[in-house]
């Protein structure tokens, strides 16, 4: 083998490794970005659903829901990042956010009440799932945000 062939063998192993390092970091850096941020998150609400609407985005179906708030820790909140794919706003007594199509028959929902850091989903008052708080965006717009104002 020639001294060049190995040079080239050494430098493209070298260049994978590279590659999938930073992939590996960025990952864990996301990861750790949207722990910190969910940590951050002190919103609390609970209310019925009056309104859902399904759209496509990215090739996936997800629902955009209106809830009238019965409870709330805050009056209004806009969370929206798109880096870290969150999505919630508050305002006039309206919470805006994004469920999955999976989970369209629920007709109200619990959010982080006393911080336990838990989405729970229900119909017809009987739980239907619970998941870790994260606002999932699913890909939706700003003008996704407007929904609920219609």
């Amino acid at each position: 083998m020639k001294k060049s062939d190995v040079t080239v063998r050494v430098c493209f192993i070298i260049l994978v490794f590279v590659i999938i390092f930073s992939w590996s970091y960025g990952i864990k850096t996301k990861n750790r970005e949207e722990k910190e941020w969910i940590k951050s998150v002190d919103v609390q609400f609970s209310g019925k659903i009056i309104q859902k609407t399904k759209v496509t985005r990215m090739a996936r179906e997800i629902c955009i829901v209106c809830i009238q708030i019965d409870y709330a820790n805050v009056d209004s909140i806009l969370l929206y990042d798109k880096n870290l794919y969150q999505y919630l706003k508050i305002e006039n007594n309206i919470a805006t956010m994004v469920i999955s199509v999976g989970d369209y028959n629920i007709d109200s929902v619990s959010v982080n009440i006393n911080n336990n850091r838990i989405k729970k989903y229900f119909k017809k008052g009987i739980l239907e799932a619970e998941y870790p708080l994260f606002f999932d965006s699913a890909y939706a717009t700003e003008q996704d945000l407007q929904i609920c104002e219609q």
